[in-house]
């Protein structure tokens, strides 16, 4: 009895496998297809601005990274990393 029960409990793993299998299957199908768009469109296409409203200002640059942390002697004499 225990055999036929590990049997049938395979066999419904196998049926649960095969309909998830399907039913993604089926989605997939569904989906439209993922288009990239193409290499020659502008960057930041959108709609027109609407007419009397200015546009935004650009966003600043971006400031240059902070220099590297220089060490500093002490008046032992021993060096400080300021970080």
């Amino acid at each position: 009895m225990s055999f036929q029960r590990i049997l049938l409990v395979f066999a419904l793993v196998l049926i649960l496998m095969a309909i998830w299998q399907a039913w993604e299957q089926e989605q997939q199908s569904r989906r439209p297809p993922v288009t990239t768009p193409a290499a020659s469109a502008p960057a930041e296409a959108g709609p027109p601005p609407a007419a009397g409203i200015p546009e935004a200002p650009a966003p600043p640059a971006r400031a240059a990274a902070p220099a590297a942390p220089r060490p500093v002697e002490s008046k032992t004499g021993a060096r400080i990393r300021i970080r």
